[in-house]
């Protein structure tokens, strides 16, 4: 891996959806850093991220599942619309 690659590899069993549901909140991380400010591991150790937290305060995985589930039946919605406008 390069300089600006970082492998982050999850302490948990995590699903597909819940993958893309941190995927999505680290990629917006990217605007805080530029080439000249680029994230290093130190920076990505210091950094703190928001996730929703279940009644005993753990992550709430089971709401990221549910939230990214619902995005992407969203989106397949969409796709299936646009597909349908389509000339033939």
């Amino acid at each position: 891996m390069g300089d600006s690659a970082k492998a982050l590899i999850p302490r948990l069993t995590l699903t597909e959806n819940q993958l893309l549901y941190l995927k999505v909140i680290l990629t917006a991380l990217r605007g805080k850093y530029s080439y000249g400010d680029k994230v290093t591991t130190e920076r990505y150790r210091a950094e703190s991220i928001r996730l929703p937290i279940a009644s005993d305060g753990s992550p709430d995985l089971e709401y990221m599942e549910k939230y990214m589930g619902s995005v992407l039946s969203e989106v397949r919605t969409r796709i299936e619309l646009l597909m349908s406008l389509r000339p033939d």
